[in-house]
C-alpha cells in the first residue's frame, strides 16, 4: 500500500474530471492560483504522481511529484498542505526518508556588524534654511508624502541635486544609505550606496523591545521611517533576515509583514511569512479602489493619515494565509 498516494487520493475534491490519459482535473488549490475552471491536473505513476496547473504563472505550472525514493518536503509537502492535508497523515519515516542533515549553526547566522560609511560629499539635512532651488523641492517632496516626516533627518547632497538621502544607523554609526529620486519617471528611482548592506534591516537595532507586541516589517523606506518599523529594501526577505526575525519571534514578539499591494510582488513576503509561521498584515486599505488603489502605507499614509492608516494595519493581522493571499490577489 503507497500511504502518500493514498493520502492525496483521499483529499481530491468530490467535483472532479477524468481524462483518457489518466489525469484527474479540479480547480487548483493554489491559494494564489484563483482557479475556477479545473485547470489543476493529477495522476497517477507506477509508484507515486505527477500535479501540475495549466494556468501560466501559477506555482504549480511547472508540474511537482513524488516518488518513494524521494522523501517527504518541499513542494509535494506545499501542495499536500494546500490540498488540506495535515502532515501527520504522511508517516514520520517517509518524511524523514532522504531530508538533508540540519546545520545546527545555521540559524543563529544572522547580520550583525556592519562596516561604517560616509553620506555622499557634502551632505546636508533637508530642514535647515536654504535658497537652494533642489533643497526645497526636496522639502516639498518629503512634505507631500506626509507631515509625519517632518522631523526626519533626509539629506541632500550636490552629487544627486534630484534626490533626497536616508542613512542608515546601527549601533551610533553610519552603516549604509539609500538616495530616492523627488522627480517622476523611474531611471535612478533609488540610488544605493557602495557596498551596501545586504543582509541588513532599517530600524533592526530596535527589534528586540521590552514586552511583547508587533514586530512589523515593510518592503519600501518611507514607509518603515514614517511607522519606525523594519525594512527589507523589497520583497525578498534574505537567510540572515529570516533568522533574525525568528529571533525576534522566539522572544516573544509576533513578527507581521505587510506586503506592497502591487502585482505580484507579494508573494515573496507571503510565501516567507508562511514558511516560518509568522503572521501577514493585509489592510482595506480606507479611500482606496480597484481604479484608484493604495499599494502601500506611505501611500495611505498620504491620503488618509498616520492614524487611520496604523489602524488599518493593525485590525487587518492574520496568519489565515489562504484569506490574505484573496485579499492581496484581488487588490494587487
Amino acid at each position: 500500500m503507497n500511504t502518500v498516494l493514498d493520502a492525496f487520493l483521499r483529499l481530491i475534491p468530490s467535483r472532479h474530471k477524468r481524462t483518457g490519459r489518466g489525469w484527474i482535473t479540479f480547480n487548483c488549490p493554489s491559494p494564489t492560483c484563483g482557479d475556477r475552471r479545473g485547470r489543476g491536473g493529477f495522476r497517477e505513476t507506477a509508484n507515486g504522481f505527477r500535479y501540475r496547473c495549466l494556468n501560466g504563472g501559477c506555482e504549480w505550472e511547472k508540474s511537482t511529484g513524488w516518488e518513494p525514493d524521494s522523501g517527504f518536503h518541499g513542494r509535494p509537502k506545499r501542495l499536500f498542505e494546500q490540498m488540506g492535508g495535515h502532515i501527520n497523515d504522511i508517516p514520520i519515516e517517509v518524511r524523514e526518508a532522504h531530508s538533508r542533515p540540519r546545520d545546527p549553526t545555521a540559524a543563529l547566522e544572522t547580520a550583525n556588524e556592519f562596516s561604517q560609511v560616509s553620506l555622499p560629499e557634502e551632505s546636508r539635512l533637508i530642514w535647515e534654511p536654504t535658497d537652494n532651488k533642489h533643497i526645497i523641492d526636496a522639502q516639498r517632496y518629503v512634505l507631500r508624502r506626509g507631515s509625519v516626516f517632518v522631523e526626519s533627518a533626509f539629506y541632500w547632497s550636490p552629487k544627486y541635486p534630484r534626490h533626497v538621502i536616508y542613512p542608515f544607523y546601527y549601533r551610533r554609526k553610519i552603516i549604509g544609505w539609500i538616495a530616492r529620486k523627488i522627480d517622476p519617471g523611474k531611471e535612478f528611482a533609488h540610488i544605493k550606496c557602495p557596498n551596501f548592506p545586504t543582509d541588513y534591516m532599517l530600524n533592526q537595532d530596535t527589534a528586540y523591545k521590552k514586552g511583547k507586541g508587533i514586530c512589523l516589517v515593510q518592503e519600501g523606506t518611507f514607509d518603515a521611517v514614517a511607522l519606525k518599523s523594519l525594512c527589507t529594501f523589497g520583497n525578498t526577505i534574505s537567510k540572515k533576515q529570516i533568522n533574525f526575525l525568528n529571533q525576534v519571534k522566539e522572544s516573544g514578539r509576533k513578527v507581521v509583514l505587510l506586503p506592497d499591494f502591487q502585482q505580484n510582488e507579494w508573494m515573496a513576503y507571503w510565501q516567507t511569512a508562511k514558511d516560518n509561521g509568522w503572521h501577514l498584515s493585509v489592510p482595506h486599505w480606507p479611500d482606496s479602489q480597484l481604479n484608484n488603489r493604495i499599494k502601500d502605507a506611505g501611500e495611505s499614509i498620504q491620503r488618509n493619515g498616520l492614524l487611520l492608516t496604523v489602524e488599518a494595519i493593525m485590525n487587518a493581522i492574520t496568519d489565515d494565509y489562504v484569506s490574505a493571499a484573496s485579499i492581496l490577489s484581488m487588490w494587487s
